[in-house]
């Protein structure tokens, strides 16, 4: 069996698939494709152990066999980075339980082996799906705003990925480590089905790598216990993290003490610069808050080091120290789009929200650290 395709068609494909395959797997079948060749073209398929993602690629088949086979991603992927872009011919023969594969292209050839693929992992259609299609710029901004805000801890998986939750026309990311929260709301044009799930955020980063610069639909079919994603011409099936996810809202002050706007540019290279001084351990940054001014400091009293700068605010309340953690508020302030941001303050305990100063549906939370003092 002869397979006709162009380099960049399957490099393109492969790697865009590669994302999910995690090199030094657990078994050799997640370190490779899955080819299932097909009389008008190849189902190229990658996996880990939560989900897959897969794509139909059209091509010329000479002299077709119902052919399924493994070859190992790492090895088709740098054999095809080197090539230029050319016409490619793949010869496949079945060979006792294995396959011989030779890969020519206009001055020489790559040979290997393609494995059998019984202890491939494959995942169900999802059972009754819910159905709902949202815009590609849609997932986009929010997944640019709320992603970084995830958990990284695998002891609290329920926090590791961004819940989506819809009821009429209005639809909510959500996501946090338990330190900071980033919520981004959304008003759509038409009421879609009612649904809840949340997607882990490597499936995140890889549907966000997928999302072009128009407005394509995205279609999403949501079951109990996996959903499927089709954007353009790849199916992403995943499965669903158990467990329910914390009522975020509960957590948003409704009522505050003061409000005050600050210059993100500003207050982003203030925090960077004199967080250098702080310690290595807390990370901590202390904030004094004027009627227009901002005191950030820091203090290293294991290496006797300190720093500190002064910003301008604007104030509507008394002054007010605050604590945070250097990382986690630079986290804050970089996901705003906007020139300025809205900050929230109640007390120096107590949940701080930050907003860009002209749009609320993007709702950004931190908890302070104590200071010792």
């Amino acid at each position: 069996m002869k397979i006709y395709l162009s380099k960049h068609d399957l490099n393109s494909r492969l790697r865009t698939i590669g994302r999910i395959i995690k090199r030094n797997a657990i078994t050799a079948e997640l370190e490779s494709f899955k080819l299932n060749v097909k009389e008008d073209g190849i189902q190229l398929t990658g996996a880990d152990t939560e989900g897959e993602i897969s794509s139909f690629l059209p091509c010329m088949i000479e002299s077709f066999e119902p052919s399924v086979f493994l070859v190992n991603s790492k090895t088709i992927l740098d054999a095809l980075k080197e090539l230029p872009e050319q016409p490619l011919a793949i010869d496949v023969k079945k060979h006792k339980e294995n396959f011989d594969i030779k890969l020519k292209y206009h001055n020489g050839a790559f040979e290997f082996v393609g494995t059998k693929a019984d202890l491939f992992p494959s995942m169900r259609e999802v059972d009754k799906p819910i159905i709902a299609t949202l815009k590609g710029s849609l997932l986009t901004q929010a997944f640019r705003t709320v992603s970084r805000f995830t958990s990284s801890d695998d002891l609290r998986p329920i926090l590791t990925g961004v819940n989506i939750s819809s009821k009429g026309n209005y639809i909510s990311f959500a996501a946090t480590n338990g330190n900071k929260m980033a919520v981004y709301d959304e008003n759509l044009e038409n009421d879609i089905n009612d649904f809840g799930v949340l997607i882990a955020n490597k499936c995140v980063g890889i549907i966000n790598s997928l999302l072009s610069d128009d407005d394509s639909d995205v279609d999403f079919e949501i079951g109990i216990s996996s959903f499927k994603v089709t954007v353009h011409e790849y199916q992403i099936r995943y499965r669903i993290t158990e467990g329910k996810y914390p009522n975020y809202r509960s957590v948003i002050p409704q009522d505050v003490k003061q409000k005050i706007i600050v210059d993100k540019s500003e207050i982003i290279s203030a925090i960077k610069r004199v967080s250098v001084f702080s310690n290595d351990a807390t990370n901590t940054i202390i904030m004094n808050i004027g009627v227009d001014k901002m005191e950030i400091s820091v203090e290293d009293t294991d290496y006797r080091r300190s720093a500190n700068e002064t910003v301008n605010v604007e104030n509507d309340g008394g002054e007010i120290t605050i604590g945070f953690n250097s990382n986690f508020i630079l986290d804050i302030f970089s996901s705003i789009e906007e020139d300025k941001a809205h900050v929230f303050i109640n007390d120096a305990s107590r949940a701080v929200v930050v907003h860009p100063l002209s749009n609320h549906m993007t709702t950004l939370l931190i908890m302070p650290v104590v200071i010792n003092k």
